[in-house]
């Protein structure tokens, strides 16, 4: 098949002329009459109908956002740290814990130590937070229990790095726990006191969300929030859903306050325990706070070493302890593969480390060490306030610390005599019903010695 090849000589012409396509007239587009006022008022009103269809589609939306906002705001849960401390001050009975939002610990401890300026000062984490300024006579006002801000050695050398010399306490309290000297112990990136300090849920735009789409989502979460914002379940010296739900929360002097039902029967008290066979699977898992290591991280000591050194070379009289587990958690971490040379380990190391740095270091692995049992736990590795008790008694048996508390063993002899004082909570003075005081500064009364002899 042949093709018939064309001779035009001409590039850009057409196949059958010799005449350019250059330069032809293009077609003239129709012209468009210009918009009349009647069309534009036309287009306008079209607008308008739209934008009221719009708004009258979101206004449900925008009143239930609002609504529930507006709840939130009457439980506490969505104030500012600032706030929520402002507001403790004027109420000595309120206690402060949010649910939904992130809970702040980290900043709320740290503001609350730098509004204050404790002359004592415990330090650590959950497990210190059952101390409490009123078993400490006339020198709780110059306590604070920042238990909750420290969760690693990391912690308290981040803390201590960023704490003015003005906020430096005369006296340090700090509860070091086990697993501080684990270094295959995990945690969670921004449970820091360098991350968490820096943050307040309040503020963050993530959380509003998170609980506005969870209410959403479970419509009958709403009519709870309605009961204990504007219901008869609303508590006024509570701030923050758990304080309302739950009945717990810090109070001002940061110690935490319990919702707890006391047992009257041994097998109630038995109940709060858990078994031997959970005990066990913790303990087979790896699970936290008992992550297989081979013993305790010399780096890790030395760390401790260095805040504990500057803590000393500010003339602070540090007092420092190992919280106490239950005794199951003890006979088991003592024999477990994994587990058992650290747990030795630990409570080897650790006391003759304190003693190298001539500070009073107390042992505490179990309550029957003061001759007490598990009952005076909160849970597995949680004593309770009695216990904080006895225990503040017994590190009084030391002169040094008897000069720098003077009042605690008084105090202690009273309120573990009386007849209201069970197991988790002692007799203590009710701080509602003292004078009013200044507590946005330094404390005055009971002044620390200046000295430790």
């Amino acid at each position: 098949m042949t093709y018939e090849r064309s001779t035009n000589r001409y590039p850009g012409a057409g196949p059958d002329t010799k005449e350019l396509f250059i330069g032809v007239e293009v077609p003239k587009a129709p012209e468009t009459a210009a918009a009349t006022k009647k069309a534009l008022r036309a287009e306008r009103t079209a607008i308008r109908q739209f934008a009221i269809r719009v708004v009258a589609f979101l206004a449900p939306l925008a009143l239930i956002v609002f609504g529930i906002e507006l709840l939130l705001w009457r439980t506490g849960e969505t104030w500012p740290l600032e706030r929520v401390i402002a507001a403790q001050e004027k109420n000595l009975r309120t206690f402060f814990s949010r649910d939904v939002f992130d809970h702040g610990t980290f900043r709320y401890k740290y503001l609350q130590v730098l509004r204050r300026h404790p002359q004592i000062l415990v330090l650590g984490s959950s497990r210190v937070m059952q101390i409490r300024a009123e078993m400490f006579g006339a020198q709780g006002e110059a306590f604070y229990n920042s238990g909750g801000m420290i969760h690693s050695i990391q912690d308290l050398n981040h803390f201590l790095e960023r704490l003015p010399p003005d906020a430096t306490p005369k006296i340090v309290i700090l509860g070091i726990d086990f697993w501080w000297l684990n270094a295959n112990t995990k945690r969670v990136a921004n449970d820091a006191f360098a991350v968490g300090v820096e943050r307040d849920g309040a503020y963050a735009w993530q959380g509003h969300g998170y609980a506005l789409s969870g209410y959403v989502r479970r419509p009958n979460s709403l009519g709870r929030l309605v009961s204990y914002s504007v219901g008869k379940k609303h508590d006024p010296n509570a701030i923050g859903l758990e304080a309302l739900f739950r009945r717990m929360g810090f109070r001002l002097d940061g110690s935490k306050r319990f919702d707890l039902k006391i047992p009257n029967t041994a097998e109630g008290w038995e109940r709060r325990l858990p078994s031997p066979k959970r005990i066990n699977a913790m303990f087979r898992n790896g699970d936290f706070p008992f992550a297989f290591t081979k013993g305790v991280s010399r780096p890790l000591l030395d760390q401790l070493g260095v805040a504990i050194s500057t803590l000393k070379a500010r003339h602070v009289f540090v007092i420092a302890y190992s919280p106490p587990v239950i005794s199951g958690w003890d006979r088991a971490a003592s024999t477990a593969p994994g587990q058992e040379d650290f747990w030795k380990e630990c409570h080897q190391i650790l006391p003759e480390y304190c003693r190298s740095l001539d500070i009073p270091f107390f042992d505490v692995i179990t309550p029957q060490q003061f001759g007490l049992d598990d009952r005076y736990m909160r849970d597995r590795y949680h004593a309770h306030e009695t216990f904080s008790l006895y225990m503040l008694r017994r590190f009084c048996d030391d002169p040094r610390i008897r000069a720098a508390l003077p009042d605690v063993p008084a105090i202690a002899e009273r309120a573990l005599a009386s007849p209201k004082t069970n197991p988790l909570v002692p007799d203590l003075p009710d701080p509602t019903a003292s004078p009013e005081r200044d507590l946005g500064g330094r404390g005055k009364a009971g002044e620390v010695p200046d000295q430790i002899d």
